[in-house]
């Protein structure tokens, strides 16, 4: 892993099952910030059997020139960010 950055959590599939047991028929959708992390989760799931989507560019999207994300993302394709009571 790079520096700074955090180890996988080992225990993700065992915390998954615990909030939806049922994989079958289950569509998890999964999203971090620039799209990196989630597809590591995507995967992990869809390999427990579970229907796994990953939101590609992430919330905040890659850093420009600057190192401000302003490049693509959920957020700066303006996107729903609020669904309000559901």
């Amino acid at each position: 892993m790079e520096p700074g950055r955090r180890h996988p959590n080992t225990r993700f599939i065992e915390e998954l099952t615990q909030q939806a047991p049922e994989a079958d028929g289950t569509e998890l959708v999964f999203l971090c910030r620039s799209g990196q992390r989630s597809i590591a989760a995507a995967i992990a799931a869809t390999q427990a059997g579970y229907t796994s989507y990953n939101v590609l560019e992430g919330f905040e999207g890659e850093p420009d020139r600057y190192g401000e994300r302003t490049v693509n993302g959920w957020k700066n394709r303006g996107l729903p960010t609020n669904l309000g009571n559901i």
